[in-house]
C-alpha cells in the first residue's frame, strides 16, 4: 500500500539546526528560508536574484549580499556564477544544503 499525501498550500521544510541556532542571526535565517522557498526538492537548486531575496526577506541588497557570503561559509548554501554563451554573467545558481554543515551553527 503506498499512501501518497497531497498538499494544497506550498511549504517549505527547513532544518532544526538552523531555526534553533543561536549562532545564526534573524538575517541569516530568513535568507536561508527564502532560499529554501525556492528551491528545487530534488536537488536543492535555486536561482533567485538578490533583489528578489532582498525583496521577501523584507532586507537590503547589501545585507542580502553579505548574509548569502555568511550562509556559504557556514556551509549552508553553495553559490556558483553563472554566464550566457557571451560571457556575460545572468545569475547565481545556488545550492542549499540541509545537513553536513562545514562548523557547528
Amino acid at each position: 500500500m503506498n499512501l501518497q499525501i497531497e498538499y494544497r498550500t506550498p511549504f517549505s521544510m527547513i532544518v532544526n539546526t538552523v531555526i534553533l541556532s543561536e549562532k545564526l542571526t534573524v538575517y541569516e535565517k530568513i535568507v536561508y528560508s527564502v532560499l529554501c522557498a525556492y528551491k528545487n526538492n530534488q536537488d536543492g537548486t535555486c536561482f533567485p536574484s538578490h533583489k528578489t531575496i532582498a525583496q521577501k526577506s523584507n532586507c537590503s541588497l547589501r545585507k542580502v549580499i553579505e548574509v548569502i557570503n555568511s550562509l556559504e561559509q557556514y556551509g549552508l548554501i553553495e553559490k556558483q556564477h553563472q554566464f550566457n554563451t557571451k560571457g556575460e554573467h545572468i545569475s547565481n545558481k545556488y545550492i542549499v544544503k540541509s545537513e553536513g554543515f562545514k562548523t557547528e551553527i
